[in-house]
């Protein structure tokens, strides 16, 4: 019975996305990328924990819950290597939802891999699991049972607005789709990137007479 055994923090916030899920979407938990033929063909099988997808089906959002995994880069891998011979729609958004309790040099590889999902054509993106939560408070969740899971308090809803929310664009235009910073990586390689930028002739014509001359990111805020 589940009241006597360790639930698993993946398993508890599976059931959470389906049971919390906004009007006009829909929840599948454990969903194949793959048709059975294919998988059969490449001998693995690449699963969503969650698969939340609009009901008109135009945005299907495939989630993965990276709560303490010791490599979370073979999700990543497995649904890029699937994109090769299955391509993903313009509608399917992969999003790697990664804890604090995974190593810090792992969980920056996950996001660096999300720009190669990006380089060959998908929809992909990375963000922080539960960002309240300390390494180990997830490590002491992720032994709970369903009952005291529940006691936590861990604001589901929150989880789930932040990969809607991060998976839409806020700009559109003719040549970029503008997002949300989803992660901190995210961040650091977009300051990198303008800091080496400005420091180019076009880059200084673009940013004209300003006198800051480069920014800085300080990751505790």
């Amino acid at each position: 019975m589940v009241n006597s055994e360790k639930f698993k923090l993946a398993s508890y916030l599976q059931q959470e996305f389906i049971r919390r899920t906004a009007s006009g979407w829909v929840c599948h938990p454990e969903s194949r990328l793959l048709s059975l033929e294919l998988e059969s063909h490449l001998g693995y099988r690449p699963r969503a924990d969650v698969l939340l997808e609009r009901e008109d089906r135009s945005k299907r959002l495939w989630i993965e819950f990276e709560v303490s995994r010791a490599d979370p880069v073979a999700n990543h891998a497995k649904f890029a290597t699937a994109h090769l011979f299955q391509p993903q729609s313009a509608n399917d958004i992969f999003i790697s939802m990664v804890s604090s309790h995974v190593d810090l040099g792992r969980r920056n590889l996950a996001a660096n891999t999300i720009l190669l999902m990006r380089c060959v054509g998908m929809n992909a993106f990375q963000t922080v699991l539960l960002p309240q939560c300390s390494p180990e408070r997830i490590k002491h969740l992720n032994q709970l049972s369903r009952e005291a899971l529940d006691r936590e308090s861990l604001h589901v809803e929150r989880e789930i607005e932040r990969v809607t929310s991060i998976s839409e664009a806020v700009m559109t235009t003719s040549e970029h789709r503008i997002y949300f910073a989803s992660d901190i990586p995210d961040v650091m390689l977009n300051l990198q990137r303008w800091n080496r930028e400005v420091s180019t002739t076009r880059g200084r014509e673009l940013w004209g007479k300003r006198t800051v001359t480069y920014f800085v990111f300080d990751p505790k805020t």
